[in-house]
């Protein structure tokens, strides 16, 4: 069956099988061939579709069960951050608090052990609540200590760390080095934008070149607001100029329903995000720079949750399911709160609250069932679904379908 290419989009049906990895532009014609395949069994090519559509050996389904099978601890060091970003998630439980050693080594202890996981390779990442480099001590403490543990328990552990790029010095890049950390900063690109929604634009930039000349490429994470969704494309220009040895960004849409004034707000503001992504990243493809975004990159893979399974601990000795919430005082913290490290080091785990925060999945929106994101969305990112009311999640969902159809198309241009 010849795939169509040159059709306007709207004229053609679009036929997925995500577990074989097979995306296919077809007309009606088409269509009612596949429907009726057994009308044809003597038609080669058509048998040959219907065999590509169903091996599902492409890709598996990853899915997390119980506590064993998570292999990522995100840590959120403290509540202390020199910015005060706009759109910042974590504002309301902004404090001094910081997390102590001795819960803090609980945690890790209880994470990198093999009384609770088979899985070899874990992942830690820094992010959180506040700034990790506010607690530089207690992040050198903790990744050394973890290093420790994996040697005794024969682990290989991946680091990252996200920051807003102005508290580097000699000692992190030191860390850095040794142990081969993945550094993320947030920076919004454009000098203006970035002063008006986190402040400190020199600062960050000349922490990202401190970066760069001391041989370490960080990754770069922009959140796009209604003042740069329609700037995509000068920031991906403003970044292959101003930084030509970083490889790529990612564009993240911002979660904040207060930003939006009512639902067309939000409507104008997703369409605007989907057309100028899509001329952003066909821009950096042009000059070899990678335009990355969560929902984009959710097309690679098959799932049953958005988020595959959190374990994140916070500064007040708590574990979340979510590495955004971080604190007591933040919207929807107790249905994300699932354990709790004690005075005594022990962890203590809910597992009636952890079962049922991961029954949030694929399977349990029917709105899901005929959906041709489903298995990449797996049933949307549950703090959007706490986030948004019922009507303001329709659009953010059309939202989700929108990129991951263009993500196929994409995908299909690049294989042509």
């Amino acid at each position: 069956m010849a795939e169509t290419g040159s059709k306007d989009i709207a004229e053609q049906y679009m036929v997925y099988a995500p577990f074989a990895g097979v995306f296919l532009q077809v007309s009606e014609q088409d269509v009612s061939r596949l429907e009726n395949a057994e009308k044809y069994p003597d038609d080669g090519e058509l048998q040959q579709v219907i065999e590509s559509l169903t091996d599902w050996s492409e890709k598996k389904l990853f899915k997390i069960e119980t506590l064993s099978d998570m292999t990522e601890l995100s840590i959120n060091l403290n509540q202390i951050c020199n910015f005060s970003c706009s759109y910042c998630y974590s504002a309301k439980g902004r404090s001094n608090k910081v997390i102590d050693q001795k819960t803090l080594f609980s945690a890790l202890s209880f994470f990198i052990d093999r009384k609770r996981t088979e899985e070899n390779n874990l992942q830690l990442t820094f992010s959180g609540g506040g700034d990790p480099l506010m607690s530089f001590s207690l992040l050198k403490e903790a990744i050394e200590y973890s290093e420790r543990l994996s040697r005794a328990h024969g682990f290989s552990i991946g680091y990252s760390i996200v920051t807003n790029g102005t508290l580097f010095h000699p000692d992190f890049i030191d860390l850095i080095r040794r142990y081969d950390v993945n550094v993320v900063v947030s920076f919004d690109v454009l000098e203006e934008v970035h002063h008006s929604q986190r402040g400190k634009y020199k600062e960050v930039c000349d922490g990202i070149n401190y970066l760069i000349e001391n041989g370490i490429y960080p990754g770069i994470r922009s959140t796009i607001t209604a003042l740069n969704v329609h700037r995509m494309e000068e920031m991906t220009l403003e970044m292959i100029s101003k930084f030509p040895s970083l490889s790529g960004i990612a564009y993240e849409p911002v979660l904040k329903p207060s930003l939006f004034q009512d639902i067309s707000d939000l409507e104008k503001f997703y369409d605007s995000f989907a057309t100028h992504y899509l001329k952003a990243a066909n821009l950096g493809f042009q000059h070899n720079f990678s335009v990355g975004n969560t929902i984009i990159n959710s097309t690679e893979i098959c799932k049953e949750r958005a988020c595959l399974g959190k374990f994140t601990l916070t500064p007040d000795g708590n574990i979340t399911a979510c590495s955004r919430i971080c604190s007591s005082e933040e919207d929807f913290y107790e249905r994300f709160h699932y354990g709790t490290v004690l005075e005594n080091g022990d962890v203590v785990i809910d597992a009636g609250k952890l079962e049922r925060i991961m029954q949030n999945n694929v399977y349990t929106y029917t709105e899901c069932n005929a959906c041709i994101a489903k298995w990449h969305c797996s049933g949307g990112c549950m703090l959007a679904r706490f986030s948004y009311h019922q009507e303001y999640f329709n659009y953010h969902c059309n939202f989700i379908r929108k990129m991951t159809i263009m993500s196929l198309l994409n995908q299909k241009i690049e294989k042509i």
